[in-house]
């Protein structure tokens, strides 16, 4: 699940954002402000790529996209300002793109997908190695010592989401938030109930070792196998 920052200052964009890019399987965060929309990008975990328009309220999104671009999101410019240098303005200040207000959502996903995915090379491609434990994330699929592990979907989901930031422990409001995309809603009971499959899972593939760790007073954390 590809994470993506919308900042507009207009509601109605955002909110346009939000719907488009939900349905289309994204957790969406939206800003009206560059200080909002600073604070969410500093705040783990991170986002694959932002949408920003260029004339916010209380600073221009050029200069917002050079304290984005240092967390590892991409950076698509949303405007109404299309002439050639303004163009070149948001290319010279780190924007992987540049897109002309009115535009087209499709055309829009396609691009975010685009610069998202040149950012990070193949890694949505990539198999995660951990010792005996393989997750192959193209084919959404978990092998343990060379053998299938069947999970649901959202625990699959939780498991990547871990991996990906091994030895980092997440709250369960922090998970709920990163894997369902329902800001708001107390998700405590469902993350614990999907935590507990998935740790019986990885318990009886791997005996021995407790791959989900709890770090009291902070979370969930994935704890790697040793290699050898």
């Amino acid at each position: 699940m590809y994470r993506l920052l919308a900042v507009d200052d207009d509601p109605a964009v955002c909110r346009a954002l939000f719907d488009y890019f939900s349905s289309r399987g994204f957790f969406v965060a939206t800003a009206r402000s560059a200080e909002e929309a600073l604070r969410l990008s500093q705040t783990p975990p991170p986002f694959d790529c932002a949408v920003v328009d260029v004339l916010l309220p209380d600073q221009s999104g050029l200069k917002l996209c050079q304290a984005i671009k240092e967390t590892g999101a991409a950076v698509v410019f949303l405007s109404a300002l299309g002439s050639e240098d303004d163009r070149v303005q948001g290319f010279l200040s780190g924007g992987d793109d540049y897109l002309c207000k009115p535009y087209s959502l499709a055309e829009l996903e396609q691009r975010v997908l685009a610069r998202t995915r040149a950012r990070q090379g193949t890694r949505a491609q990539r198999d995660l190695r951990f010792g005996p434990v393989c997750i192959r994330l193209d084919r959404r699929q978990v092998e343990v010592e060379g053998r299938p592990l069947e999970l649901t979907c959202s625990e699959f989901d939780i498991l990547v989401f871990l991996a990906q930031h091994r030895d980092v422990p997440y709250t369960q409001d922090a998970i709920y938030r990163a894997i369902w995309n329902q800001p708001g809603l107390d998700g405590t009971h469902t993350v614990q109930v999907h935590v507990a499959q998935l740790r019986k899972k990885l318990a009886a593939a791997l005996p021995g070792h407790s791959l989900i760790q709890t770090v009291w007073g902070k979370g969930y954390r994935f704890s790697p196998p040793p290699t050898a």
